[in-house]
């Protein structure tokens, strides 16, 4: 699968769960940790955005209130801990600094 079709990554009872946008929005399946899957995608213009959570920030629509709205409609829940990150990277991204 091409990286820049991942829409984000979940990370669910020892499984990484891939939502790639093909014909609508699929899942795939891999046993692993996200620790181990962020280092390769954070080159790819993914951010930590939640303990279970990596988003691609090509499909972020808008940053706001804890919670990343991507572009096809699916909302994220973003931790307090990862947000100010989170944020100043929507920002970057969208060339606003």
């Amino acid at each position: 699968m091409p990286v820049d079709s991942i829409l984000y990554v979940e990370s669910r009872l020892h499984k990484v769960i891939f939502f790639v946008v093909e014909d609508g929005v699929k899942e795939y399946y891999k046993y692993g940790r996200m620790d181990d899957v962020e280092p390769e995608l954070r080159q790819y213009g993914f951010s930590r955005v939640h303990q279970s959570f990596l988003v691609n920030m090509r499909f972020v629509k808008s940053v706001e209130r804890y919670v990343a709205q991507l572009k096809n409609g699916t909302e994220v829940s973003i931790s307090k801990k990862y947000y100010k990150d989170t944020e100043m990277e929507y920002i970057r991204g969208q060339g606003e600094l």
